[in-house]
Protein backbone atom coordinates (compact mmCIF):
# COMPACT_ATOMS: atom_id res chain seq x y z
CA UNK A 1 0.00 0.00 0.00
CA UNK A 2 2.94 2.07 1.04
CA UNK A 3 4.01 1.66 -2.86
CA UNK A 4 0.84 2.38 -4.22
CA UNK A 5 0.38 5.41 -2.92
CA UNK A 6 4.01 6.75 -3.75
CA UNK A 7 3.52 5.75 -7.23
CA UNK A 8 -0.32 7.68 -7.01
CA UNK A 9 -0.20 10.28 -4.74
CA UNK A 10 0.99 12.59 -6.59
CA UNK A 11 -1.23 12.29 -9.44
CA UNK A 12 -4.20 12.64 -7.19
CA UNK A 13 -2.74 15.54 -6.09
CA UNK A 14 -2.62 17.04 -9.33
CA UNK A 15 -6.18 15.70 -9.93
CA UNK A 16 -7.25 18.28 -6.93
CA UNK A 17 -5.49 20.92 -7.97
CA UNK A 18 -6.50 21.63 -11.60
CA UNK A 19 -10.06 20.52 -10.67
CA UNK A 20 -11.22 24.01 -11.44
CA UNK A 21 -8.18 25.13 -13.93
CA UNK A 22 -9.88 27.16 -16.95
CA UNK A 23 -9.70 25.79 -19.96
CA UNK A 24 -7.61 26.93 -22.48
CA UNK A 25 -9.41 27.81 -26.17
CA UNK A 26 -8.07 29.27 -28.93
CA UNK A 27 -11.24 31.52 -31.01
CA UNK A 28 -10.68 28.58 -34.00
CA UNK A 29 -9.58 25.42 -33.29
CA UNK A 30 -7.47 22.75 -35.62
CA UNK A 31 -4.46 22.63 -37.31
CA UNK A 32 -3.01 26.42 -38.25
CA UNK A 33 -2.32 25.88 -41.89
CA UNK A 34 -6.18 24.54 -42.56
CA UNK A 35 -7.41 27.83 -41.08
CA UNK A 36 -7.96 31.43 -42.88
CA UNK A 37 -5.40 34.05 -42.18
CA UNK A 38 -8.01 35.86 -40.69
CA UNK A 39 -8.61 33.02 -38.14
CA UNK A 40 -5.16 32.70 -37.58
CA UNK A 41 -4.77 36.60 -36.61
CA UNK A 42 -7.65 36.20 -34.44
CA UNK A 43 -6.18 33.31 -32.62
CA UNK A 44 -2.62 34.62 -32.02
CA UNK A 45 -4.55 38.53 -30.75
CA UNK A 46 -6.38 36.21 -28.25
CA UNK A 47 -3.12 34.05 -27.11
CA UNK A 48 -1.51 36.95 -26.64
CA UNK A 49 -4.26 38.53 -24.30
CA UNK A 50 -4.97 35.29 -22.65
CA UNK A 51 -0.80 34.71 -22.07
CA UNK A 52 -0.40 36.41 -18.80
CA UNK A 53 -3.35 35.25 -16.92
CA UNK A 54 -1.97 31.57 -18.32
CA UNK A 55 1.02 31.92 -16.98
CA UNK A 56 0.09 33.09 -13.59
CA UNK A 57 -2.22 30.35 -13.44
CA UNK A 58 0.46 28.04 -14.29
CA UNK A 59 2.97 29.10 -11.43
CA UNK A 60 0.27 29.27 -8.79
CA UNK A 61 -1.08 25.71 -9.32
CA UNK A 62 2.43 24.63 -9.68
CA UNK A 63 3.30 26.12 -6.30
CA UNK A 64 0.48 24.46 -4.53
CA UNK A 65 2.30 21.27 -6.22
CA UNK A 66 5.33 22.24 -5.13
CA UNK A 67 7.07 23.63 -7.46
CA UNK A 68 7.95 26.95 -7.59
CA UNK A 69 8.48 28.88 -11.21
CA UNK A 70 10.04 31.76 -11.52
CA UNK A 71 8.64 34.34 -13.53
CA UNK A 72 9.61 34.30 -17.64
CA UNK A 73 11.53 36.99 -17.48
CA UNK A 74 14.02 35.50 -14.71
CA UNK A 75 14.92 32.23 -16.50
CA UNK A 76 18.19 32.31 -17.99
CA UNK A 77 20.70 29.70 -19.26
CA UNK A 78 21.91 28.90 -16.27
CA UNK A 79 18.20 28.41 -14.13
CA UNK A 80 17.06 24.99 -13.27
CA UNK A 81 13.77 25.84 -15.14
CA UNK A 82 14.01 22.97 -16.98
CA UNK A 83 14.76 20.36 -14.87
CA UNK A 84 12.15 21.51 -12.57
CA UNK A 85 9.94 20.70 -15.91
CA UNK A 86 11.15 17.71 -16.16
CA UNK A 87 11.10 16.10 -12.27
CA UNK A 88 7.74 17.29 -12.40
CA UNK A 89 6.67 15.89 -15.45
CA UNK A 90 8.35 12.58 -14.51
CA UNK A 91 7.65 12.35 -11.27
CA UNK A 92 3.60 13.54 -11.52
CA UNK A 93 1.79 14.32 -15.34
CA UNK A 94 3.20 10.96 -16.32
CA UNK A 95 1.50 9.10 -13.90
CA UNK A 96 -1.84 11.42 -14.74
CA UNK A 97 -4.42 8.73 -15.99
CA UNK A 98 -5.22 9.30 -19.74
CA UNK A 99 -2.36 11.64 -20.07
CA UNK A 100 -0.44 9.86 -22.66
CA UNK A 101 -3.26 10.18 -24.97
CA UNK A 102 -4.30 13.67 -24.37
CA UNK A 103 -0.85 14.50 -25.77
CA UNK A 104 -0.55 12.17 -28.55
CA UNK A 105 0.49 13.47 -31.78
CA UNK A 106 -2.60 15.22 -33.70
CA UNK A 107 -3.69 17.32 -30.14
CA UNK A 108 -4.54 20.21 -32.38
CA UNK A 109 -6.99 18.33 -33.55
CA UNK A 110 -9.39 17.25 -30.75
CA UNK A 111 -11.80 18.75 -28.96
CA UNK A 112 -11.25 17.78 -25.27
CA UNK A 113 -14.08 19.06 -22.56
CA UNK A 114 -14.07 18.76 -18.47
CA UNK A 115 -11.60 16.94 -16.76
CA UNK A 116 -9.72 15.90 -19.85
CA UNK A 117 -9.66 19.45 -21.02
CA UNK A 118 -8.28 20.71 -17.93
CA UNK A 119 -5.37 18.32 -17.86
CA UNK A 120 -4.72 19.30 -21.28
CA UNK A 121 -4.86 23.10 -20.79
CA UNK A 122 -2.16 22.95 -18.31
CA UNK A 123 -0.07 20.85 -20.39
CA UNK A 124 -0.65 23.57 -22.98
CA UNK A 125 0.28 26.31 -20.00
CA UNK A 126 3.24 24.97 -19.59
CA UNK A 127 4.63 25.22 -23.42
CA UNK A 128 3.02 29.04 -23.04
CA UNK A 129 5.66 29.12 -20.18
CA UNK A 130 8.83 27.74 -22.07
CA UNK A 131 7.88 29.80 -25.15
CA UNK A 132 7.25 32.71 -22.75
CA UNK A 133 11.04 32.25 -21.64
CA UNK A 134 12.58 32.19 -24.65
CA UNK A 135 11.40 35.61 -25.61
CA UNK A 136 13.45 37.00 -23.08
CA UNK A 137 16.37 39.58 -24.34
CA UNK A 138 18.93 37.56 -25.16
CA UNK A 139 17.20 34.85 -26.64
CA UNK A 140 15.12 37.73 -28.18
CA UNK A 141 11.89 35.10 -29.79
CA UNK A 142 8.38 36.59 -30.01
CA UNK A 143 5.58 34.69 -30.32
CA UNK A 144 3.92 35.02 -33.93
CA UNK A 145 2.14 32.83 -36.52
CA UNK A 146 4.31 30.81 -38.65
CA UNK A 147 2.99 31.90 -42.10
CA UNK A 148 5.94 30.07 -44.28
CA UNK A 149 4.45 28.77 -47.47
CA UNK A 150 5.38 25.02 -46.93
CA UNK A 151 4.87 22.54 -49.56
CA UNK A 152 2.96 19.13 -48.44
CA UNK A 153 6.16 17.23 -47.98
CA UNK A 154 8.06 19.90 -46.37
CA UNK A 155 5.30 21.10 -43.85
CA UNK A 156 6.45 21.58 -40.13
CA UNK A 157 4.05 20.67 -37.22
CA UNK A 158 4.44 24.69 -36.32
CA UNK A 159 2.43 25.70 -40.10
CA UNK A 160 0.15 28.32 -39.41
CA UNK A 161 0.08 28.04 -35.59
CA UNK A 162 1.14 30.28 -32.82
CA UNK A 163 4.87 29.86 -32.24
CA UNK A 164 7.76 32.17 -31.27
CA UNK A 165 9.24 33.67 -34.10
CA UNK A 166 13.06 34.92 -34.60
CA UNK A 167 14.16 36.98 -37.20
CA UNK A 168 18.39 36.38 -37.46
CA UNK A 169 20.49 38.08 -39.94
CA UNK A 170 22.01 36.89 -42.31
CA UNK A 171 23.45 37.14 -46.09
CA UNK A 172 22.09 37.70 -48.93
CA UNK A 173 18.96 37.92 -46.56
CA UNK A 174 17.59 37.46 -43.24
CA UNK A 175 16.88 33.74 -41.97
CA UNK A 176 13.09 33.69 -40.52
CA UNK A 177 13.02 30.87 -37.86
CA UNK A 178 10.00 29.43 -36.31
CA UNK A 179 9.26 27.11 -33.00
CA UNK A 180 6.47 25.12 -31.78
CA UNK A 181 7.76 25.07 -28.46
CA UNK A 182 4.09 24.73 -27.06
CA UNK A 183 4.32 21.29 -29.15
CA UNK A 184 7.98 20.27 -27.49
CA UNK A 185 6.30 20.87 -24.02
CA UNK A 186 3.09 18.71 -24.78
CA UNK A 187 5.36 16.34 -26.85
CA UNK A 188 7.63 16.03 -23.47
CA UNK A 189 5.29 14.81 -21.62
CA UNK A 190 3.89 12.26 -24.28
CA UNK A 191 7.20 10.80 -23.75
CA UNK A 192 7.68 10.72 -20.30
CA UNK A 193 4.17 9.32 -19.76
CA UNK A 194 5.60 6.32 -22.49
CA UNK A 195 8.46 5.99 -20.08
CA UNK A 196 6.12 5.46 -17.28
CA UNK A 197 4.59 3.26 -19.06
CA UNK A 198 7.58 0.97 -20.08
CA UNK A 199 7.31 1.88 -23.72
CA UNK A 200 10.53 3.62 -24.27
CA UNK A 201 13.63 5.00 -22.90
CA UNK A 202 13.75 7.83 -21.00
CA UNK A 203 15.79 11.44 -21.57
CA UNK A 204 17.94 12.90 -19.04
CA UNK A 205 15.81 15.65 -19.36
CA UNK A 206 12.87 15.79 -21.47
CA UNK A 207 12.57 19.93 -21.05
CA UNK A 208 15.94 20.61 -22.55
CA UNK A 209 14.90 22.13 -25.41
CA UNK A 210 14.25 25.29 -23.25
CA UNK A 211 17.54 25.43 -22.32
CA UNK A 212 18.95 25.20 -26.06
CA UNK A 213 16.56 28.32 -26.61
CA UNK A 214 18.13 30.11 -23.59
CA UNK A 215 21.83 29.16 -24.47
CA UNK A 216 20.59 30.58 -28.11
CA UNK A 217 20.95 27.50 -29.67
CA UNK A 218 18.80 28.66 -32.21
CA UNK A 219 19.97 31.42 -33.39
Amino acid sequence: MAIFSRLFGSAKRFEQAVSDYPVFAAPHQGEGYLLLPAQRRENLASFLDLLPSRIQLLQLTMLELGVELPPPEAASAGSDVSRKLHDFTRSTLSKVRGIEALCARGWRTRTRAGRDGRVFSFVHDIGIYCGTCATNDPPGFAWAIDDTRYSESSRMDSAGNVVIFKRIPFEPRAIRRFHDVIGWAVYSVFDEARVAGGKTIGKVNSFKFLDDHLEGGHG
